[in-house]
């Protein structure tokens, strides 16, 4: 009977342990993502005033790591992940990935970032709602 008792109690401490491991796990997981709330609700309007012919796109972030682009009155879709605190992003069909800062801007916050490639100034203003999409 002791060893019965003992075995339970030896099982029940290994189920709590996986347990215990299973929520930080998926604690981490929605850590990973943490600082883009503002970006799910909102829309990223970017903007490359230096470069040979002025860049401009509203781009709307969605917590499944998709997101789209408006540029030019036509729709571009992609992936988003963050990579040592920056978002970057990857457009379907392949093609650079650009990473950038932004994670945990605010609403109504702007900020200016370099592109990886060009070295271009990149200006970001993150708006409070989203704007209608093509």
């Amino acid at each position: 009977m002791r060893h019965v008792r003992e075995r339970a109690l030896t099982a029940g401490v290994c189920l709590a342990v996986i347990a215990l491991a299973g929520s930080q796990g998926l604690a981490q997981a929605g850590d990973a993502d943490a600082g883009m709330d503002a970006f799910y609700a909102g829309t990223l309007q970017i903007e490359v005033p230096g470069a040979y012919a002025p860049y401009f796109a509203q781009r709307q972030f969605s917590a499944d790591h998709s997101y789209v682009d408006l540029e030019d009155g036509k729709l571009f879709r992609g992936s988003w992940a963050i990579r040592d605190g920056k978002i970057c992003t990857t457009r379907d069909g392949g093609g650079k990935t650009f990473c950038n800062l932004g994670v945990g801007h605010e609403a109504g916050e702007a900020w200016t970032d370099k592109d990886p490639y060009t070295g271009n100034e990149v200006d970001f203003t993150l708006l409070a709602a989203r704007k209608p999409q093509g």
